[in-house]
């Protein structure tokens, strides 16, 4: 959407959260337990920001975590019908 007053086009769309430079966020690890660590805009960790994998509280990432395991647990489900 144009911005008069900036004088440029603003993308309206809301931007996920990231933590400030060398702050602390959260994410699930490969065990699909709750991790946490600090971000240095390193390459893996724009990898997990990128990927979603990527959260402001444990509460939130816990909350994907257990969707996560659901998908899983649906997807072995299914495939092993």
């Amino acid at each position: 959407q144009w911005n008069a007053e900036k004088k440029c086009i603003e993308d309206l769309k809301p931007k996920r959260w990231r933590a400030d430079k060398g702050c602390n966020y959260f994410y699930i690890n490969s065990c699909g337990l709750i991790a946490s660590s600090l971000d240095y805009y390193l390459p893996d960790e724009n990898k997990i920001y990128h990927f979603g994998n990527y959260f402001q509280t444990e509460e939130q990432a816990q909350r994907a975590a257990d969707r996560l395991k659901a998908e899983l647990d649906k997807f072995w489900e299914e495939e092993l019908i």
